[in-house]
């Protein structure tokens, strides 16, 4: 799994590939699917049936994305995305110069240009993409699936239709937040017009909190603390983290779980960059936590089926920098301050749910017509979710889309999934959401331990007693909405 890791810095893919080669090799003989359901069916002990169930979906896969008429090309196009710095005023930078340009710069010009920078990159990939898109939908198909999005849906309990439903179900309060967003930027600035490039200076102009808050120097420190006070152990607490310039905000990476977990993060500064990192140690901790010991259950992160689980852990560990309480202990942030910040982060979050669902409606058209101009199916859906004006579509190419695909589905499961457990935590537990040193011990109970041994949505519909939706998401949703009118 460590080899897995030169993908992201780009120093190599001859060693990551070789070991996906392998590995296809090893679980591609002939019948051990088959072999791994029978034995499972016939299995009495439900530990060792669950191991051959995880087994199962590891050949799948090892089957179809590490096949060499897919993983040869994959890796090509992550050497070429990994390797990739834009320009940026006639200099090549690390893509954290235009992010930052996104979300301070005053000039929409340069706002515009920091936005297009990718360009060059994403528009040189998408023909090879559309070749690999068609190569994963003939692969899963001669495994047995409709398509590639039914496949991966499948192991976490959903299909298309489903999917498509839950889409319908956040549209609304998504699209409102995002007009509240939009008036709110024209307000301010006394300009005109909406446009994508737009939306992160927006956020900063809201309110804006002082540069001292969240420091380079003090981040690391200040997540732990903030960890902490959910009331788990330092033992839970010790990994290793490394900052690291690249086309994701962070990642976690539990090379050896629970003994040998890691953390990637993103260079920059700024709240979004402490709200990744809690992200990202949401994740560490969960696969610290582990007591399971067969290796399939402690290497479930890799496995199909668990996405939706674990970014919806990450998203809950995302709470904390949105809580007042938590901002107050940053410095130069009064009650006030962190009570404004904290109400409009809940909006602008809302709002830019906008990008997720029209990123997953245009990668599930690229995989049912990827001959078809999937830029403009993506910029049509921009411009109904986010109330945008008419731009350019940029290039339709996604990181994601090579490296992760159809997973960008699992960040609206994640959202749906936390919402619905935090209702049940603080209605359980009591307490202000933090600090409040019982969240991590129940977490560590009902989730972390055994996270391998079950599958994420029955066990959700058990402790909350409600099947998994966008019930408890969508009642948030209108509560922030009602608040940003009143503000």
């Amino acid at each position: 799994m460590l080899a897995d890791w030169r993908l992201y810095t780009g120093r190599s893919t001859v060693g990551p590939l070789q070991w996906q080669l392998r590995r296809h090799r090893l679980l591609s003989a002939e019948g051990l699917v088959q072999w791994a359901e029978e034995c499972r069916r016939n299995e009495p002990d439900q530990s060792s049936a669950r191991r051959l169930e995880l087994l199962q979906r590891l050949a799948t896969d090892a089957i179809l994305e590490e096949h060499p008429s897919v993983s040869r090309p994959r890796a090509v196009l992550q050497r070429r995305i990994a390797r990739f710095r834009p320009t940026w005023k006639g200099k090549r930078v690390d893509r954290s110069v235009v992010r930052k340009q996104l979300r301070t710069s005053p000039d929409r010009d340069q706002r515009r240009a920091a936005w297009y920078s990718t360009e060059p990159l994403y528009r040189s990939v998408e023909e090879p993409l559309r070749r690999l898109v068609r190569t994963r939908n003939a692969r899963a198909r001669e495994l047995g699936f409709r398509s590639y999005p039914e496949y991966r849906l499948g192991f976490e309990g959903f299909n298309l239709s489903r999917l498509k439903d839950l889409l319908d179900e956040v549209t609304r309060p998504v699209r409102a937040a995002a007009v509240e967003k939009r008036a709110a930027f024209e307000d301010e600035t006394g300009l005109r017009g909406w446009c994508p490039w737009d939306a992160g200076y927006a956020d900063e102009l809201a309110v804006r909190l002082p540069e001292r808050a969240f420091g380079t120097a003090s981040l690391l420190r200040s997540v732990l603390a903030g960890v902490r006070q959910w009331g788990f152990s330092e033992r839970r607490l010790r990994f290793n983290i490394d900052h690291h310039d690249g086309a994701f905000g962070g990642i976690a990476i539990p090379v050896d779980p629970p003994r040998d977990v890691r953390v990637v993060v993103g260079s920059g500064t700024g709240w979004t960059n402490y709200m990744i990192l809690f992200h990202e140690v949401g994740h560490a901790v969960q696969d610290r936590s582990t007591a399971v010991h067969p290796p399939l259950l402690r290497w479930y992160s890799y496995l199909p089926g668990f996405p939706g689980f674990l970014e919806g852990i990450g998203t809950l560990f995302e709470e904390i920098p949105k809580s007042p309480e938590w901002l107050v202990t940053r410095p130069g942030i009064d009650r006030r301050l962190a009570a404004r910040f904290a109400s409009m982060k809940q909006l602008t979050q809302l709002a830019e749910m906008s990008w997720l669902l029209a990123w997953i409606r245009a990668e599930l058209e690229l995989y049912r017509n990827p001959e078809g101009d999937i830029g403009e199916v993506r910029g049509r859906w921009l411009r109904r979710l986010g109330g945008y004006d008419a731009f350019d579509p940029p290039s339709f190419a996604d990181f994601f889309y090579v490296e992760a695909p159809v997973y960008s589905q699992n960040y609206l499961f994640a959202m749906l999934f936390a919402r619905q457990l935090l209702s049940t935590l603080r209605k359980e537990l009591g307490g202000p959401l933090w600090p409040n040193r019982r969240f991590g011990p129940w977490l560590t109970r009902n989730w972390f331990r055994s996270s391998g041994e079950f599958d994420w949505v029955p066990r959700l519909e058990a402790q909350t007693g409600r099947p998994f939706g966008a019930e408890a998401f969508n009642r948030s949703a209108r509560a922030t909405l009602v608040e940003a009118r009143k503000g």
